[in-house]
């Protein structure tokens, strides 16, 4: 944490005491501790509300990027229930979707923290990966549900284009690096969440989402929109 980070994170919760969570921007370093990846510019509005959230974490993932540079108080695990120790990889982002179904979210748009990156880092194992897509699956199921019903049919189509191709890719991956164990162990993950030989086409058809890709719901022009109704 830098110097100024709890002040900074306990200054935010007292002027926005509505949010069950806030999370911070961060700069990455490497292993000497030197800055290589500074935090980019975020259009992310300082208070997220529920809608949007379901939003930017069903097309973006995460939305704290990690556990690390987030804060939250005492109150809100007392309502919504404490991390599940069943999870392995995504304990935090099935918190943070649990947190936005009743809270607004707060985003503070200053580098508090620095994030060390390298390579014996568990989540960028590549075993791990089929643990998170086994995990994270139910998550995006209960994001799907809160995303507006005009939109569901995109955002299902998204899903099947973007998320289930990308475990695909990493079942290929696997078979032509010759790891089997973990290529059947991914094809037996998708398999429970769509068909096979679809996302095959799908693959073949996009040449590993290189064509034909199908952009996010959530941008820049929509952030800008959120930012104007906030």
């Amino acid at each position: 944490m830098k110097s100024n980070c709890l002040e900074t994170e306990s200054q935010f919760i007292q002027k926005h005491p509505e949010v069950g969570m806030c999370y911070c921007a961060v700069d990455v370093i490497d292993e000497n501790g030197s800055v290589i990846l500074p935090t980019p510019y975020d259009w992310t509005p300082d208070v997220v509300p529920p809608a949007l959230a379901a939003q930017i974490m069903f097309y973006h993932g995460s939305i704290s990027g990690n556990i690390s540079n987030v804060i939250l108080n005492k109150r809100v695990l007392e309502k919504v229930g404490l991390f599940r120790e069943d999870m392995r990889i995504a304990a935090d982002f099935e918190m943070w979707v649990r947190i936005s179904g009743k809270y607004s979210i707060g985003h503070i748009d200053q580098p508090l923290i620095l994030l060390r990156s390298h390579s014996g880092q568990f989540s960028r194992q590549r075993n791990s990966y089929v643990t998170c897509m086994a995990e994270e699956n139910d998550i995006y199921q209960t994001l799907f549900a809160r995303q507006p019903i005009e939109e569901i049919a995109y955002a299902k189509n998204y899903d099947r284009r973007h998320r289930y191709l990308q475990y695909f890719h990493f079942m290929i991956r696997s078979l032509l690096f010759g790891d089997f164990d973990l290529a059947i162990e991914s094809y037996r993950v998708i398999s429970r969440i769509d068909k096979p030989i679809r996302l095959l086409g799908l693959w073949l058809l996009t040449a590993d989402q290189r064509f034909f890709r199908i952009p996010s719901k959530y941008t820049a022009d929509v952030a800008e929109q959120w930012q104007t109704f906030c």
